[in-house]
């Protein structure tokens, strides 16, 4: 054998023993339409539900220069991203419109004044754009609406998780609908069917990171339809430590807030009006508070101030909401049946009144 014919036999056996799939550099070139920016960037935003493990590291922004800019990044796989401007800093987390990039993308259309109608060129990108949305929108009968598809990755009904069932079972090899169903398990927790629509996913799907993320998080879930509460540590209002214990025998609803949460605040009127009829009745409230160690104080002087006279426990830091409980949005309330079960965790006010119409009259 040749000097030349061993160093080629050596190459090409050095290649076959890579990673199927390559860290490969890949330029994607975008553009802003339907305006001008006097933005000198742009940026790209993962989900913020959804751990940035799911995630390969990447560049964030862009330079900007007359509407034009360039992306060149690793990704062996599709990411799902939200964007904005510079000019966008402290005013919007990220411009509507979820873009879908991957190692076949060529371009990123970022539409300046509708953020809905912007989309990238690549496979993910034209699933999103050509199949998917036109799916959700047909599934809905939905008219055009710039909204819509917000509106939909905000709705919590079941009906939601149905369309994407039916998605899948079409469509088992779309990372399009995995990255949907990741964010809407992070976005509004664990239900069976949620679970469910990862059984859906082709052979291939079923072998990527993703997957198997979302798979080991589902099935691992502290918080999850059907199962009692977990058992955990909190601390009381005198902040000593101590577990927090179920009632027994009663629909409880777990309350997570936290001091400067405007939302939350807004919910207490409503929660103790149910809770004073109800409470004879079988219901009971229980208040975990993700406050910061610096806002003890505060919490304190708004349970004082609301008159809140259901119990309240303090998750200092958000140590376990965030980090083990995936919640993220607040207030989020959890109820649970009078098994000890839980049924929803993030119920509407107008869906626990409506229950407890139902359950204790």
């Amino acid at each position: 054998m040749t000097i030349l014919s061993r160093t080629l036999t050596t190459v090409i056996l050095m290649l076959s023993s890579l990673p199927v799939f390559c860290q490969i550099n890949k330029i994607v070139h975008g553009e802003i339409v339907n305006g001008n920016t006097k933005s000198d960037s742009i940026y790209l935003k993962p989900d913020i539900f959804i751990p940035p493990r799911y995630y390969e590291p990447t560049e964030s922004s862009a330079k900007i220069s007359k509407n034009l800019f360039v992306y060149n990044n690793t990704w062996t796989y599709p990411q799902l991203y939200y964007t904005y401007l510079t000019e966008d800093i402290n005013v919007l987390s990220s411009r509507m419109g979820s873009f879908f990039i991957d190692g076949t993308s060529s371009k990123l259309v970022f539409d300046y004044p509708i953020g809905e109608e912007g989309y990238v060129i690549g496979k993910a990108g034209n699933e999103y754009r050509n199949k998917f949305q036109p799916f959700l929108k047909s599934y809905f009968k939905e008219e055009d609406d710039e909204n819509f598809y917000y509106r939909i990755s905000m709705d919590r009904s079941e009906k939601v998780d149905s369309a994407y069932m039916d998605y899948v079972k079409a469509n088992p090899d779309s990372y399009v609908a995995l990255w949907h169903a990741a964010q809407r398990f992070f976005t509004f927790g664990h239900i069976a069917l949620r679970e469910a629509i990862l059984d859906q996913f082709s052979t291939d799907v079923k072998a990527s990171k993703i997957w198997n993320l979302l798979y080991s998080d589902i099935h691992n879930a502290l918080i999850k339809q059907g199962d009692p509460f977990p058992t955990i540590e909190l601390k009381d209002q005198k902040l000593a430590n101590q577990k927090l214990v179920i009632p027994k025998n009663k629909i409880v609803l777990i309350d997570f807030w936290f001091s400067n949460c405007k939302p939350c605040l807004a919910s207490f009127p409503k929660l103790t009006n149910l809770y004073n009829r109800y409470k004879d009745k079988g219901f009971e409230i229980i208040g975990i508070s993700t406050d910061q160690t610096k806002r003890i104080d505060n919490w304190k002087k708004v349970i004082q101030d609301q008159d809140l006279p259901w119990k309240q426990f303090l998750d200092e830091n958000a140590a376990i909401t965030s980090s083990e409980m995936y919640i993220r949005m607040f207030p989020t309330s959890i109820l649970i049946d009078k098994k000890g079960n839980i049924i929803d965790k993030k119920i509407s006010l107008s869906d626990l009144e409506a229950y407890l119409i139902k359950e204790l009259g």
